[in-house]
This record gives C-alpha cells, sequence and structure tokens, in this order.
C-alpha cells in the first residue's frame, strides 16, 4: 500500500517545496508516499498519462466541488481506501481543473476547501493532511480534536 500525489505542473514556490519535503518526509515513517509531476499538455494528454499512473490503485480528484472531510473522516477514508485498492493516487489539476471524463472516471473526489488554491499550496496542505490522517491511523498525537 502506497499513496501517490499526482500533480500537474511542478511546484515553484520555495517555501512550498520546503514544506512539501517536510511532510513527506514525516510521512514516510507510516506510508510509502511519491509525488509525480506532469508536465501541462493537452487535457486528454494529461488524462491519459494519469489513467495510466493510476493503474492498479484508486482515484482521488482534489476538486472544489469535491466532499468536504474532517481530519478525521480522511483517515476513515483512507484507511478503507487501502483496505480495498491498496495504492492511493491522489490527483491535483492544472490551472483548469480535471476535465468531465476525467472526474467520471474518479472513486472519489474530495476538496480541500471551497477555495481554489495554486497547485503548489494544494500539494502543501494535502500532503499535511495525509501525514495528519496517517497519525490518526498510528494514535500519534499530532492530531488533537
Amino acid at each position: 500500500m502506497a499513496l501517490h500525489i499526482i500533480t500537474v505542473g511542478s511546484p515553484e514556490l520555495p517555501f512550498a517545496r520546503q514544506g512539501i519535503g517536510e511532510y513527506i518526509k514525516r510521512l514516510s515513517r507510516f506510508s510509502k508516499i511519491s509525488i509525480h509531476e506532469i508536465t501541462q499538455k493537452k487535457a486528454s494528454a494529461v488524462d491519459a498519462l494519469i489513467r495510466k499512473k493510476v493503474s492498479g490503485g484508486v482515484m482521488v480528484l482534489l476538486d472544489e466541488a469535491g466532499d468536504l472531510l474532517s481530519s478525521r473522516e480522511l483517515s476513515n477514508k483512507i484507511t478503507h481506501l487501502e483496505s480495498v485498492y491498496g495504492d492511493i493516487f491522489f490527483i491535483i489539476g492544472g490551472p483548469d481543473g480535471h476535465t468531465e471524463d476525467l472526474k467520471k472516471d474518479a472513486h472519489l473526489m474530495i476538496s480541500l476547501s471551497r477555495l481554489t488554491y495554486p497547485h503548489d499550496i494544494a500539494t502543501l496542505i494535502l500532503t499535511e493532511a495525509l501525514y495528519r490522517s496517517k497519525t490518526i491511523q498510528n494514535n500519534h498525537p499530532y492530531h488533537r480534536d
């Protein structure tokens, strides 16, 4: 079982890259974790690359119209998805978001917020949320209710 983050584009803000690196390091104590960056191309090419990477796992799209979850709810979802599918792929779209075709193929759509974030910030927030979820699963004191 592993967590994967697929981003369309790569983080450019230095503070975001640093924070993402820190949470990836922390997460690696609890789970295999990887980040895959897709260079922006035509939407159909991006979708094809995402589908190819997700093969054999579950696709979770990050989208402002997705389900809003608490930290505990996200942790429970991850626990369930890992037990059913194994690998989980969290997809952060480019400036235009996700195509309708990709949304139809997603197993789940979640929202980090009703606000829209650049992928640098979305990736940073997601890595922290995944770390928090894993600490909840492992009864680590990081998360407080």
